[in-house]
């Protein structure tokens, strides 16, 4: 039986901040054992509603025995501003908003097409509320949505 794994990816070794801007934080991140068995493919922790710092951040923190992040599509709403790219350790990666409100969930398209949904939690959410709603979102067998995952917590 597949589990679910959480783990927080330290960040790769800091460039200078003028270089990349990349903040010194781990992602904070947990995803399924197995792509595509639900709804979502886990769940993200930004620390911050920006994205720019946080999507450099889940970038390159990402498991690259997981993949590779070619492209990130988000919520508006989550966010204090968007944009259409964000520079990485990697170079640029695309940035896409949903042409709807479609609150809490990011898709991280990797280089070889895997498209993964994760349940966005808000920067704000308590811990212990936000390492639940991690779990709940990664474990194995899970068939709740984002919304449905938020509602309950």
């Amino acid at each position: 039986m597949a589990t679910s794994r959480t783990r927080s990816i330290p960040p790769a070794p800091e460039p200078p901040a003028a270089a990349t801007g990349v903040g010194a934080h781990a992602v904070r991140l947990s995803l399924a054992a197995a792509f595509y068995a639900g709804p979502l493919d886990g769940a993200w922790w930004p620390g911050s509603r920006d994205l720019q710092r946080e999507a450099r951040v889940l970038v390159d923190g990402f498991p690259s025995d997981r993949g590779r992040v070619h492209r990130l599509v988000v919520s508006a709403p989550d966010w204090d501003r968007t944009g259409t790219r964000v520079q990485t350790l990697r170079g640029p990666i695309r940035l896409g908003v949903f042409p709807r409100d479609d609150l809490h969930v990011v898709v991280l398209t990797l280089h070889d097409g895997t498209r993964l949904r994760l349940l966005v939690v808000a920067p704000a959410t308590a811990p212990g509320v936000a390492r639940s709603l991690m779990e709940q979102a990664s474990a194995a067998g899970n068939r709740r949505d984002a919304t449905t995952l938020l509602s309950a917590s």
